[in-house]
């Protein structure tokens, strides 16, 4: 963890490494991270695990090592998991609602929330999770989403993918929204308006 952090520290402006290190950046003034909680934390549960107490702890372990390695560098998170992955890790996620850090959406739309709310504010994304699905149906940049995604592994301990921490610490971001709605509209009514001037032409030969 600390060569990431040191690759990504390298990527930093000066004016924010001394802010860095008179400890002035609070909660929120780095890009928020959100985190695809369900995807996070049944990473950190080996197949070979079969024990349902044994996993629960685990995948709360995981979910805990990713928040904490986000504190500990004043990036703020937010967590978005099933209404019944939550409900299945009770009483020891409510911390992390009463905080306002957990969300729980309706079952099977966690990652619809958890992109819609990535393009409205350019957030980053942890997850392993490639959402081509989400690209193939649903509209949304490859080129956005592999710049905003943070893979990860844990060996035990949370450990995101070097490049994906260079480009969160860096400041820099990539223009453009994740999801180009209405682009097939717009390319059926050029379609459209040309055809209808082309007849227009005809007609006055």
């Amino acid at each position: 963890d600390d060569d990431v952090f040191d690759d990504a520290w390298m990527h930093l402006s000066l004016r924010r490494k001394r802010r860095w290190k008179r400890g002035d950046y609070k909660l929120g003034e780095m890009p928020t991270v959100l985190i695809d909680g369900m995807n996070v934390a049944m990473a950190r549960v080996p197949e070979y695990v079969t024990d349902a107490a044994e996993k629960k702890s685990l995948a709360l372990e995981g979910l805990a090592s990713c928040l904490d390695y986000f504190r500990v560098r004043s990036v703020a998170t937010k967590v978005f998991a099933p209404r019944g992955f939550v409900e299945g890790h009770r009483p020891e996620i409510e911390p992390l609602e009463r905080a306002g850090v957990l969300f729980s959406t309706p079952g099977g739309l966690d990652d619809h929330f958890l992109l819609q709310h990535a393009d409205e504010r350019g957030s980053f994304v942890v997850s392993n999770d490639r959402f081509n699905d989400h690209i193939r149906d649903r509209g949304y940049s490859k080129r956005w989403l592999d710049f905003h995604r943070i893979p990860f592994m844990f060996n035990p301990e949370f450990s995101p993918e070097p490049d994906a921490v260079v480009r969160l610490f860096s400041g820099n971001e990539m223009p453009g929204q994740a999801r180009r709605l209405g682009s097939g509209t717009t390319t059926t009514t050029t379609t459209t308006t040309t055809t209808a001037a082309a007849k227009k032409n005809d007609n006055h030969k």
